[in-house]
């Protein structure tokens, strides 16, 4: 192997070690909201840029992992441009008493509050 080859190489190690542990922090981290399929994704994405770490010359596991790299960043427009649009439609589409009632829920105290209230003004 000449020196540039080399120096690729090392420098493809230090690259998926990095996204090893962006990986890792989107997985682990309670701020990082972004759902079980995005756990998943990311988790996956890891453990292929682990491999790479692993086994730099590995041709199969650099494949994997950019393909996760791809996925993930498929999902990231998903969520970003269309999303939005088709939960408002799904929202709209499916808009009832009972979904309003759930989506607007309170918790359990003002709950009884606003039990006990409605039945003083029936009363009075």
């Amino acid at each position: 192997m000449s020196n540039e080859t080399l120096f690729l190489w090392q420098v493809l190690q230090f690259s998926a070690a990095a996204i090893f542990l962006w990986a890792m922090f989107c997985v682990f981290a309670k701020r990082v909201n972004d759902g079980i399929v995005g756990k998943i994704m990311f988790s996956m994405l890891g453990f292929a840029a682990f491999a790479v770490v692993l086994a730099p010359g590995n041709a199969r596991a650099l494949v994997i992992m950019v393909m996760f790299v791809a996925f993930v960043g498929i999902r990231h427009m998903w969520m970003k441009c269309f999303w939005l649009h088709i939960k408002l439609a799904c929202e709209r589409w499916l808009i009832c008493e009972k979904f309003r009632q759930w989506k607007t829920q309170p918790n359990e105290q003002s709950l009884s509050l606003n039990i006990r209230s409605d039945r003083d003004d029936t009363t009075h």
